[in-house]
């Protein structure tokens, strides 16, 4: 079965897929997965998101923690319905029990 981090890898260069070498979190996986669906680059996120490039960055690799406000304005600014939306809710309360 295909997962998310899959898709993001196909996404990227879909002739030749290449394994990350780094560990995402489930948080960072579906943030990437919001970001590169919709095309976007970090630069772009973080402008609507009013963080920086570099907490992207952080956040997906799982180097920071993110904020009850940062998800809040996530599911807002990318207008998360359904399975998204539970997604990243599901991985966020992963991300807080650590």
């Amino acid at each position: 079965m295909e997962t998310r981090e899959d898709n993001i890898v196909r996404t990227l260069n879909p002739k030749k897929p290449i394994k990350p070498t780094y560990k995402l979190t489930p948080f960072g996986i579906n943030l990437r997965y919001i970001r590169i669906s919709r095309k976007e680059l970090i630069y772009d996120m973080s402008l609507k998101l009013g963080i920086k490039p570099s907490d992207i960055t952080r956040i997906e690799l799982g180097e920071c923690k993110v904020s009850r406000k940062i998800l809040k304005k996530i599911i807002k600014e990318y207008n998360l319905q359904n399975d998204e939306k539970q997604c990243i809710i599901k991985a966020y309360i992963q991300s807080i029990k650590k």
